[in-house]
């Protein structure tokens, strides 16, 4: 009898010292420092937005409007004539390339006596333009004081303004077999007003460095 009292006590003793485990989180549980997020997210790139190019009006191409996205000018003495000239420069800038007319005033008389311009017009049989060059000056056979008039005013020192109409402008001979349309083998530029462009004297600043060098 007594060494089964002995026997139950040391079974109850036993069961005392027995630890309940602890139940390990679960990997899914939110609230834990230990989870883990096997899910990422990239970021989806935005196409960039075209910028609307500003233009303004400067001319007649054929019968089109024709504006530019920059404009610039010069006063400057050429080395070969020593007549002073001002020059004027509109660009139009396209999605594809960009197209320009120049033109040349004599800085004295205030009288246009010289245009350039480059303007892309439709090829044969594509959907792409073709850039076609043209230039006319007076005193020579491609054109004369009827097909070409237009003057300047440079009486502000900071920005000019001017006037022009040229008509029967020749392309280069090599472009003409790429047009579509022959009719644009002849350029005519009609309703030329601009103003407020602004211009360097490139004269009246070497006149500038020349004294400043002086007085040094």
């Amino acid at each position: 009898m007594k060494t089964l009292t002995h026997i139950l006590f040391l079974i109850i003793l036993l069961s005392c010292g027995e630890k309940t485990p602890k139940e390990k989180p679960a990997l899914s549980d939110t609230n834990d420092s230990t989870t883990f997020n096997t899910s990422i997210k990239y970021k989806e790139k935005k196409p960039k937005k075209k910028t609307a190019l500003h233009e303004t009006l400067l001319c007649k191409v054929n019968g089109k409007d024709w504006g530019y996205t920059s404009a610039s000018g010069i006063v400057s003495t050429q080395r070969k004539t020593g007549k002073r000239k001002a020059v004027v420069t509109f660009k139009r800038k396209l999605e594809k390339g960009s197209e320009s007319i120049q033109l040349y005033y004599d800085a004295d008389t205030k009288v246009l006596d010289n245009i350039s311009c480059s303007i892309k017009v439709p090829k044969t049989n594509k959907d792409r333009g073709v850039s076609v060059f043209g230039g006319a000056v007076l005193g020579k056979e491609v054109a004369n004081k009827d097909d070409i008039n237009g003057k300047i005013d440079l009486s502000d020192t900071k920005y000019l303004s001017g006037t022009g109409h040229i008509r029967n402008i020749p392309i280069f001979a090599l472009e003409k077999k790429n047009l579509a349309n022959p009719a644009d083998s002849i350029i005519t530029i009609t309703n030329l007003k601009f103003a407020n462009i602004s211009y360097s004297d490139l004269d009246k600043a070497k006149a500038l460095l020349k004294s400043f060098n002086k007085k040094k």
